[in-house]
C-alpha cells in the first residue's frame, strides 16, 4: 500500500501536528510499510476498547518507520523483519540498537552474521563498520521483568487494597524504605486503614516506611521526596476513584525500593556471543529494569 499524507493527516492524526514534517512521516509509514505491511501499521490503532487514532499510534508508525528504513536492503534484514511482523520483542531492542548504531551515518550494516568464536560458530545480532574500517560485532539484550520485580508488584497491589476502605475525600500514599514481610504487611495494612478512615493530615512514620495522609488532594499526585531519605530506585503503584467524571476524590499510592541487579549476568551472558579478537559491543534495552540507569 502506497500511504499518502491526506490519509494520515486525517484519519490517524485526525488534523493535528506531531512535530515532525509531513514528507518524513509520509516516508516512515511507506518504508513500515514496505518492510513489515499494512496489517502490522493498522494494528497499532487496536485498542481493547476500540480503535483509536492521534498522536501515540501515529509516532508509533513513526519510530519504527525511521529505524526499519535504515535495515531495507541490507544482508539479513529479512530475518529481523519477520520477528518483528511476529512481535518479538528482543526483536524491536536490536531495531533501536541498529537505530542508534546507524543513524545519520555512512555505515555498512550486516545483520545476524556469522562470527567464530574459538571453536564455536556465534550470530551476533549484526555487525557495523564505517568504510576502510574493522567490523564491530553488536549483541543487544532486551532484560525482561524479573521474578523479583513480579514479587514486588504483588506486595504493591496487597497493600493497595485497601483502597476500599478509604473514607471520601482522602489520599494515603505509603512510602516504604525496605522489603517488608507477610507479617510487616498486615500491619502496614491495618495502619493504613486505621489513618485513612480517620485521616489525620501529615506524614506518620512506621519504621520501615512514612505513611502519608492528605498530603495533597487525591485527584493530585505527586510523589514526594523526604530529605533524609536516601536514594533508591522504586517502583510505584497508584490508584484513584473518581465518579461522574470528576476529579478523583480517594486515592492510595505505594512506592516500593526496588533495584534489578542482574547487569553482570547479561553482560557476561551476552559478551559469550562475541570473539575477544574481534571489536565487540554488547547494547542493554533497560525499559524493563526501572533505577537501572543509576545501578547497572
Amino acid at each position: 500500500m502506497e500511504w499518502l499524507w491526506d490519509v494520515i493527516h486525517n484519519e490517524w492524526l485526525l488534523g493535528e501536528s506531531i512535530g515532525v514534517p509531513p514528507e518524513d512521516i509520509v516516508a516512515s509509514f511507506n518504508a513500515t510499510d514496505r518492510m513489515l505491511g499494512t496489517d502490522w501499521i493498522e494494528e497499532r490503532r487496536n485498542r481493547p476498547t476500540g480503535r483509536v487514532a492521534g498522536f501515540a499510534p501515529t509516532l508509533a508508525v513513526v519510530a519504527t518507520g525511521r529505524a526499519v528504513a535504515l535495515i531495507e536492503g541490507r544482508p539479513g534484514a529479512q530475518q529481523l523483519a519477520d520477528r518483528l511482523r511476529a512481535g518479538d520483542r528482543a526483536a524491536f531492542a536490536e531495531l533501536q540498537g541498529i537505530y542508534l548504531c546507524c543513524v545519520a551515518l555512512e555505515v555498512e550494516l550486516e545483520i545476524e552474521t556469522e562470527l567464530q568464536v574459538r571453536e564455536r560458530t556465534r550470530k551476533p545480532d549484526f555487525r557495523i563498520r564505517q568504510v576502510g574500517s574493522p567490523w564491530i560485532y553488536v549483541e543487544v539484550a532486551a532484560p525482561d521483568i524479573s521474578e523479583t520485580r513480579e514479587q514486588a508488584q504483588s506486595v504493591m497491589n496487597e497493600l493497595a487494597s485497601i483502597f476500599p476502605n478509604l473514607l471520601d475525600n482522602t489520599a494515603v500514599d505509603l512510602f516504604l524504605r525496605r522489603d517488608v514481610t507477610q507479617l510487616e504487611i498486615e500491619s502496614l495494612k491495618r495502619e493504613m486503614i486505621r489513618l485513612g478512615a480517620n485521616p489525620v493530615t501529615g506524614d506518620h512514620d512506621v519504621g520501615f516506611g512514612i505513611i502519608s495522609v492528605n498530603m495533597s488532594h487525591p485527584s493530585t499526585f505527586e510523589p514526594r521526596e523526604f530529605d533524609d531519605e536516601p536514594y533508591t530506585p522504586r517502583l510505584g503503584l497508584a490508584r484513584a476513584e473518581s465518579r461522574g467524571g470528576g476529579p478523583a476524590t480517594n486515592r492510595v499510592s505505594v512506592r516500593y525500593p526496588y533495584s534489578d541487579e542482574r547487569a553482570e549476568e547479561f553482560l557476561t551472558r551476552e559478551s559469550k556471543q562475541l570473539s575477544r579478537e574481534e571489536a565487540g559491543l554488547v547494547m542493554l534495552s533497560l525499559s524493563s529494569t526501572p533505577g537501572s540507569f543509576k545501578t547497572w
